[in-house]
């Protein structure tokens, strides 16, 4: 039973154990930019890399058990060719400079990764997950509603929410039994929403197809440190920023960031819808 309540939250509440492509972008100050991304299996960035025609690149593979886990390709570019390198992804992305300031700037666009069939899947996955919550939500409130009169009847229970069957619950009423039963009766719908193995796994898959126009984590790196980060989350030090590593956590209006740079010159990074 505690299993089926760990696996609805973790289904609604996005639970983000993190599998995805990783796509780093370090600006230097002489006006290019180094690219690394890191996917799993094989690379799948290697035509976005020679569709820029690099200065220089390095690939690095890594195995495990004689068997290829990872594959990270790193490459230098001009800041200019960046929209050219993500040119198939559905997103803008543009730097620019106006009045002493530094401006990336990327517009996500609706994400066009997930098809037909996986879209209908994950709207039937909330769908169903979403009613059994709702559910399960109700069945604790009237049964906390009712340990709260009656606080002296809560560690039984609690107990007995775990009994083996229903026919051999010990309660001191009717009224007591019926919620412990309930309640019950909705742990057991939660954990039927997604009984099959890596349910979780594939849950969260989908939403990232679904929800994410960007196949991966963008983190940026700047040479010089940013004085302010909006939606961007802080990664070690102010140098350093990156999208929400949940593709759902991604969902807000506008993410943004301002750096200082060179002298007398300032750098925003923004994300907009």
């Amino acid at each position: 039973m505690q299993r089926t309540i760990a696996l609805a939250v973790a289904l609604l509440a996005f639970a983000c154990a993190d599998p995805r492509e990783k796509v780093t972008l370090a600006f230097t100050e002489r006006g290019s930019v180094t690219i690394t991304t890191v996917s799993p299996v094989k690379d799948n960035w290697e035509y976005r890399f020679n569709h820029v025609a690099p200065s220089s690149e390095r690939i690095t593979y890594e195995k495990a058990h004689g068997e290829v886990a990872t594959v990270e390709h790193s490459a230098l570019i001009a800041n200019e060719d960046l929209q050219k390198f993500f040119s198939d992804v559905d997103m803008t992305i543009r730097l620019s400079q106006a009045e002493g300031v530094n401006e990336l700037v990327i517009y996500p666009a609706t994400s066009t990764r997930a098809t037909r069939e996986e879209r209908e899947e994950f709207q039937r996955r909330v769908l169903v997950a979403s009613r059994a919550l709702v559910d399960y939500v109700r069945a604790a409130r009237n049964l906390y509603d009712y340990l709260d009169a009656h606080p002296q009847r809560a560690e039984s229970a609690f107990t007995q929410l775990f009994a083996e069957a229903d026919e051999i619950i010990v309660a001191a009423t009717e009224e007591e039994k019926d919620l412990i039963v309930d309640m019950r009766s909705a742990m057991t719908r939660v954990s039927q929403t997604a009984p099959e193995p890596k349910a979780q796994e594939r849950f969260l898959s989908l939403a990232d197809r679904v929800n994410d126009p960007f196949p991966g984590i963008i983190t940026i790196k700047l040479p010089v440190a940013y004085t302010s980060i909006e939606g961007f989350k802080r990664v070690d030090d102010t140098t350093t920023c990156s999208t929400p590593s949940c593709a759902c956590a991604r969902a807000v209006p506008a993410l943004s960031a301002r750096m200082a740079a060179l002298p007398a010159r300032r750098t925003r990074v923004l994300v907009k819808p």
